[in-house]
């Protein structure tokens, strides 16, 4: 029989790799603050976070009890291709473990919970991910080309928020060039707010606006010209995007990017939403274009 432990990429992981479903970057097995607002959205910079870690055996016979066994932690920028091992200072915490009496049974499940206190200086705000692995001697960590092709490391994508009061509604979304992801382009989809809300978009240059729906682009500063659909900025600009409607969507072309970017939305009205960033794109090997990363935004009225 086989000795396999899994922290599943996507609810429908079975242990093959790579995982070949949607929203690898939403690992059901890694849960920030359970049972509060900031459930998989949220990680507060500077208060306490509780994160459950949840492996389970996926192999064909039981691991036996007193088995040793480790659960790690750690944080990095998104992206398909997170390094393992992960750099010292993105280390969270590691716990060694024993499996209990009565050894770990086929396909149950072992929850591990940490608590991260993560220090505003050392730690930016913005979008990240949280990357959770499993030594174990018997089912070792790949070095694979991305985390979402190894089952026994995955990640969850979530925003580091400053929680001290008078922080302005924003949000933020790294972009990191592959070499094996082509056609790229994000998708920003806007939900629940209140008529008339108004955002203000700062993209990165070599960036392309293809399409924006159910809301008005009024102006863009900083980018040498006026706004206008399908143009492509040379230098960082900011989009004020008004009379944002339910399932307002902006389409943007990214295929030019170079260097890692970051899009900053910054809410100017204080309403109540979440805004979903859908990466899309066609991965070196796969027919089909499709999801390659993503996260989504909270906001919450001050």
């Amino acid at each position: 029989c086989t000795t396999e432990v899994m922290i599943r990429d996507g609810v429908d992981d079975s242990g093959g790799i790579p995982y070949g479903g949607p929203n690898w970057w939403v690992s059901p097995d890694i849960t920030a603050n359970p049972g509060t607002p900031d459930e998989d959205v949220n990680i507060n910079l500077g208060l306490p976070n509780p994160i459950t870690v949840t492996p389970r055996n996926s192999g064909s016979c039981a691991i036996p009890a007193s088995t040793a066994y480790t659960v790690c932690l750690g944080w990095y920028l998104p992206t398909g291709s997170v390094p393992h091992p992960l750099p010292a200072a993105n280390v969270i915490s590691c716990q060694p473990l024993t499996v209990p009496a009565g050894g770990w049974a086929v396909g149950a499940a072992m929850p591990t919970t940490f608590t991260w206190t993560p220090d505003p200086v050392a730690v930016p705000d913005g979008h990240h991910c949280l990357v959770a692995w499993i030594d174990l001697t018997a089912d070792p960590v790949m070095n694979t080309p991305a985390v979402n092709w190894d089952d026994n490391r995955a990640q969850q994508n979530i925003q580091f928020v400053d929680s001290s009061p008078g922080v302005p509604q924003s949000g933020s979304f790294w972009m990191n060039p592959q070499e094996m992801i082509s056609d790229r382009g994000i998708e920003l989809v806007f939900h629940d707010f209140d008529p008339g809300a108004r955002f203000n978009v700062v993209l990165p240059a070599q960036l392309e606006v293809k399409n924006v729906t159910g809301a008005k682009a009024v102006r863009a500063t900083d980018c040498g010209d006026q706004y206008s659909e399908n143009q492509s900025f040379l230098r960082p600009c900011s989009v004020t995007l008004q009379d944002v409607g339910p399932d307002a969507r902006i389409m943007i072309d990214v295929s030019r990017v170079l260097a890692a970017g970051k899009i900053d939305v910054k809410n100017e009205t204080g309403s109540k939403g979440t805004i979903d960033i859908i990466e899309h794109g066609l991965v070196r090997g796969l027919k089909e274009r499709g999801p390659v990363g993503g996260a989504t935004i909270r906001f919450e009225k001050r």
